[in-house]
C-alpha cells in the first residue's frame, strides 16, 4: 500500500525530514543555529585536504556521549546528508531537491535500484518495479 499511495516508512519519512532541514539550512532557509551545525568539511582548514571535502561532505563531530550524542541533529544530519547520491547535493530549488530525495529515499526503501528508474521529460518517473513485474509511473 505504501507504494501505490507513494508513502515513505518511517526511517525513510525521518531521512527525508533531516535531509530537508540539512537542506534548508545550507541555502539559509532555516534558522541560524541550525545552520551552524551543518558545516562543510572544507570550512575546516586542517579537512582541505580529505577526499571528503572534495565530495562536499558536512563534518559529523565526535560525541561525548554514547546514547543520546550520536541521535542529535548535530550527528545524524550531517551523516544522513553525507550517505546521499551527489548528485542531490547540486539541487539548488527546494521542490526539486524534495522530489529527488523522496524518489531516492522510495527507491532504497523498497530495494529499486537506481538503474531501474528512468527519468521522463515530461516530469515522471518511471520505476520498473522488480518486485511486482510491471512498470509504474510515479508523478513529481
Amino acid at each position: 500500500m505504501h507504494d501505490a499511495l507513494h508513502w515513505l516508512p518511517i526511517r525513510q519519512h525521518v531521512d527525508f525530514k533531516l535531509c530537508v532541514t540539512v537542506f534548508n539550512s545550507l541555502h539559509n532557509l532555516a534558522p541560524n543555529y541550525l545552520s551552524t551545525m551543518c558545516q562543510l568539511v572544507t570550512e575546516n582548514p586542517s579537512h582541505q585536504h580529505l577526499r571528503s571535502a572534495a565530495c562536499g561532505d558536512l563534518a559529523v563531530p565526535e560525541t561525548c556521549t554514547i546514547r543520546y550524542g550520536p541521535r542529535s541533529f548535530t550527528v545524524t544530519g550531517p551523516s544522513t546528508w553525507n550517505s546521499l547520491p551527489a548528485f542531490l547535493s547540486y539541487c539548488h530549488l527546494p521542490s526539486a531537491f524534495r522530489c529527488e530525495l523522496k524518489t531516492e529515499l522510495f527507491a532504497r526503501a523498497f530495494f529499486i535500484s537506481t538503474h531501474d528508474r528512468f527519468h521522463c521529460k515530461s516530469g515522471q518517473t518511471l520505476t520498473l518495479s522488480t518486485h511486482h513485474h510491471h512498470i509504474h509511473h510515479e508523478l513529481l
